[in-house]
């Protein structure tokens, strides 16, 4: 019985965060983000912290006999925000939910986090000669010195 909670569970926190990353990242909350790399990805892509604005949800969710661990993250962003804030972000939450419950066959794009940081496009030839550089020519006065 424990292993279909805990395959559950994982389902339930992947849909979480989704969740929460679309919001953040729809209303540009990565602005705001302390997170260096959610402004430069332009989404929300931060970590996720356990926040105490969690607390009534992960309480339902061990009288149901879960762990209460699927929904008690959230992005660093939205963890760090005061209550009123908070609030609205749950709204939010709550009008994508009921969204996705209208429309079943929306698919909510993912946001994934990006390991590599800052991506560099390739060369077109990319090749391993090196042009010269310039002190590869200067001649020198049998002192060491450049004339």
């Amino acid at each position: 019985m424990p292993a279909e909670f805990t395959d559950y569970e994982k389902r339930l926190s992947a849909s979480h965060e989704r969740h929460c990353r679309i919001i953040a990242t729809k209303y540009r909350l990565w602005r705001i983000c302390r997170t260096r790399k959610c402004a430069r990805d332009l989404a929300c892509t931060g970590a996720m912290l356990v926040s105490p604005h969690q607390n009534a949800t992960v309480r339902v969710q061990r009288e149901i006999g879960l762990s209460g661990n699927a929904c008690s993250r959230l992005p660093a962003c939205i963890a760090n925000l005061n209550q009123t804030a908070f609030d609205s972000f749950e709204e939010r939450m709550t009008a994508l939910q009921k969204f996705l419950i209208e429309h079943p066959k929306y698919r909510l794009p993912k946001f994934d986090r990006c390991l590599k940081g800052r991506r560099v496009a390739p060369a077109a030839s990319a090749t391993l000669d090196f042009p010269a550089r310039s002190s590869d020519f200067k001649e020198t006065n049998g002192q060491g010195r450049t004339r």
